[in-house]
């Protein structure tokens, strides 16, 4: 219930190959294909026209990714032990 049309597109668009059709890289990529799997639904029954057209003509909602060194611990703790033995 908290995915849009246009996001499960997207995601279904994606997993063929992720790195080619990577959003935060490639926007016009992912945007194309994620229309085009809109369209398949559409012919398919699964969205109606306007549906289809709606989430078409939307955006890609991208959210910068947040990475913080607290999300890995473990590796900061082998990176600094792994350094330790290095200056030894």
């Amino acid at each position: 219930n908290q995915i849009t049309a246009a996001d499960a597109a997207l995601l279904a668009g994606i997993v063929q190959r992720p790195a080619y059709f990577n959003p935060s890289r490639f926007p016009e990529r992912v945007l194309a294909r994620r229309n085009l799997v809109l369209s398949l639904m559409r012919q398919n029954g699964m969205l109606s026209g306007p549906s289809a057209q709606a989430a078409q003509a939307s955006g890609l909602a991208l959210r910068a990714a947040h990475h913080s060194a607290e999300e890995a611990p473990y590796f900061l703790s082998l990176a600094e032990q792994e350094l330790q033995r290095l200056q030894s």
